[in-house]
């Protein structure tokens, strides 16, 4: 069963424009949904805050439905997961009669909520996660004759130089394009966590990968014998396991889940992220990590490599990372070294997370919300 959703009120107001002015006057007073399932690692309370804000000055009404989904044991909690949420969306659309509904979901496209929506209202499907699932041919159209339409488009941050020779930008990149975060929605501890130095892991090891990370730390050169690997998630047993035989165990150390102020706690303090997480992680949790100043590290395949390729793409990372030829090892090294090279591509990083701040972010979500609405509507 999924927690109980939290809807905010809808707000707004429906101005009369003048007559020269009709259709944006029309556009002011649509009444817009937004469907936010908190179904990525993470995706908190906070990023979906971010979201609102970025659409309001768009949206003529706008209300919140908040799905914050667990992970079922079985088909049976998922199918009454799945219930609880159709159920707590039907009631919205009833009570609000939305012009728009906007899904917020690691994969929309596969979203079950799509199929309960009725086909007279526009939908379209803002992906949040890195690494989810992958749509289908089948099923890129949730329903025949559902107006849907996945947000979609660069974030115009790419550069020539960077995207031109690496071949390093998979598919998959549209939540971080349309990846939105808000520092305001969080808070101000300065309360330090951790004393010394740390690389942070922000999500619990996985698989192959993780044990390839954890290979990767023990393989460092002596002199940072002194820095820690710090993994925001629970003991696992496996991995713990898997340091004791690597002579790490004391270097590595299980955290648990942070709190959304914790979690800017260690990333404003660590020496930077490594990300071996196949997916599905949260975009956001990318910029903000860029917006604390934070160099990224991403190894591996799956979620991580489109994060790696993201971020080549636009500078966010030094040069030499983008290199096939340079070893995972050298690669963490050369982070805590923070020498020039890293030093430009963390104030790069600032500059993309920025522009993904959720007041910059309703500039293009207008942009594509309400010019794709109005040439519908002209089109009927």
């Amino acid at each position: 069963m999924s927690r109980k959703p939290a809807v905010t009120p809808a707000r707004g107001a429906a101005p009369d424009g003048p007559a020269d002015a009709r259709d944006e006057a029309t556009l002011a007073r649509r009444r817009v949904l937004l469907v936010d399932c908190l179904d990525a690692h993470g995706a908190t309370r906070e990023d979906s805050l971010a979201r609102e804000r970025a659409l309001e000055p768009v949206a003529g009404v706008l209300q919140t439905l908040v799905l914050e989904q667990r992970s079922p044991q079985n088909a049976r909690q998922r199918a009454s997961e799945q219930e609880a949420m159709r159920a707590e969306l039907e009631r919205a659309l009833k009570e609000m009669r939305p012009d728009v509904v906007v899904v917020a979901a690691a994969c929309p496209e596969t979203s079950p909520l799509i199929r309960a929506l009725p086909s007279a209202v526009d939908v379209y499907g803002w992906p949040t996660a890195v690494g989810g699932p992958r749509p289908g041919w089948r099923s890129r159209k949730p329903r025949p004759g559902l107006p849907f339409a996945a947000l979609g488009g660069s974030d115009g941050e790419e550069e020539p130089s960077y995207r031109g020779g690496s071949g390093l930008h998979p598919a998959g990149t549209a939540a971080l394009d349309w990846g939105v975060h808000d520092p305001r929605a969080r808070g101000r501890t300065t309360v330090p966590l951790w004393d010394g130095r740390y690389l942070l892991v922000p999500a619990p090891l996985q698989g192959g990968a993780g044990h390839e990370l954890l290979r990767v730390f023990a393989g460092r050169d002596a002199r940072w014998d002194r820095v820690e690997l710090v993994v925001l998630g629970p003991v696992q047993p496996e991995f713990r396991m898997a340091a004791r035989r690597l002579s790490v165990a004391a270097r590595v150390h299980f955290a648990g889940a942070a709190t959304p102020e914790a979690e800017l706690t260690w990333l404003k303090a660590c020496c930077g992220v490594v990300l071996a997480h196949p997916g599905p992680i949260a975009a956001s949790f990318v910029l903000r990590a860029l917006a604390c100043g934070a160099p990224v590290l991403a190894l591996g395949s799956g979620a991580a490599a489109t994060v790696h390729g993201w971020l080549a793409d636009r500078g966010a990372i030094p040069l030499s990372w983008a290199s096939a030829f340079l070893s995972s090892r050298a690669k963490l090294e050369h982070m805590l070294e923070h020498d020039r090279a890293v030093q430009a591509a963390v104030e790069r990083g600032r500059v993309v997370a920025a522009r993904h701040a959720a007041a910059t972010l309703s500039e293009r979500l207008g942009a594509v919300l309400g010019l794709d609405a109005a040439r519908r509507r002209r089109a009927a």
